[in-house]
């Protein structure tokens, strides 16, 4: 314990807790969830419910991941907050017919409207296509320069989830090159990160106080068994936190007079055992060799000893030196004397 009652120890301990709580959270954010990770590059809004948009995905083909679906739903939830448009997708293992009248059907049959679109894909061929309704802000040679751009390199690699989000993150940039962010466009879409990055600095300061808190009584506690009672102590304890100083209540709570000596009787030893050690520190040395002198030569002045934590005497000149042993950790200064 003697070690985390050093100063230096201390500032080197809050040091790489700040360091270690950084890197939790680059661990975290390298770690994050793929959902959270699209939202946050794309400017969505993560906090938006995607229940009621899992009904526009119908993965027949079993080609999308969980995710993958989250995601999908996340881009459908904020289209149709910000421009009232979504984009319907089915995956087949096979189609009878031209894929673009099924497409074009089976939009009609879900009864999606005239700003929103169907991706159909046919998994055993690797065809894909997106039907829009009139009102679909995208002509169809736009549609068709995205789906070229980002669906069919992956489709025709077999990595139809990848593909798809892909696309949709294509069409997120055209809604937002061609409409901004609707409800989001005064900076709201970043209010969940900043939130989190809020409650993150305040756990992290609210653990840094503890650790300093911690640290401070211990070394506190040793400067009070060594220093109670010395007139001069060779330094000021000088806390981590500021409020721990000798002008605050935490400081003169804690700086009361040691308990009186333990009375004659039958309780004197239980009493000694009690608290040897602890209250009643430090304790004699078992072995002189463990001991420590200090010594000064006396000068043709008076000199104070000082032994902290015992007191103080005064020594006359014409003795040639004073030697003081004592245990290894009491601090035993010479001054001038003070009478």
């Amino acid at each position: 314990m003697k070690l985390f009652q050093k100063t230096s120890v201390a500032v080197a301990l809050t040091i790489i807790m700040i360091a270690a709580a950084i890197g939790i959270g680059q661990w975290r954010a390298a770690s994050a969830d793929p959902v959270e990770e699209t939202a946050q590059s794309t400017g969505l809004d993560s906090s938006l419910s995607t229940a009621a948009y899992t009904k526009w995905i119908d993965d027949q083909a079993d080609v999308l991941t969980d995710q993958q679906e989250e995601q999908i739903a996340l881009f459908n939830a904020n289209w149709v907050k910000r421009y009232d448009s979504l984009i319907a997708v089915a995956t087949r293992t096979s189609i009878d017919g031209k894929i673009d009248d099924y497409a074009y059907d089976l939009g009609v049959q879900i009864e999606l409207a005239a700003a929103d679109g169907i991706l159909v894909i046919n998994t055993s061929t690797g065809d894909c296509y997106l039907a829009v309704g009139s009102d679909y802000p995208m002509t169809d040679s736009q549609v068709s320069s995205y789906m070229d751009q980002y669906l069919y390199e992956d489709a025709m690699a077999g990595k139809f989830g990848d593909g798809v989000v892909k696309l949709f993150t294509g069409v997120n940039e055209f809604y937002v090159d061609q409409y901004g962010l609707g409800y989001l466009s005064k900076g709201s879409s970043s209010y969940n990160s900043r939130t989190d990055t809020i409650i993150s600095v305040i756990a992290l300061v609210v653990i840094l106080v503890v650790i300093a808190s911690i640290l401070d009584s211990l070394r506190y506690t040793s400067y009070r068994q060594r220093y109670y009672g010395v007139v001069n102590p060779p330094y000021v304890f000088r806390p981590i936190l500021f409020w721990h100083g000798p002008g605050y209540g935490w400081y003169q709570r804690r700086w009361r007079r040691p308990p009186p000596p333990p009375p004659g009787g039958k309780n004197a030893d239980a009493l000694w055992q009690k608290h040897l050690g602890g209250l009643l520190s430090p304790t004699l040395d078992s072995d002189p060799k463990q001991m420590v002198t200090y010594s000064c030569p006396v000068r043709k002045t008076k000199i104070d000893v000082v032994i902290h934590g015992l007191g103080w005497f005064c020594i006359s000149p014409g003795i040639s030196e004073v030697s003081v042993r004592v245990n290894k950790d009491v601090n035993v200064t010479f001054r001038k004397a003070m009478i």
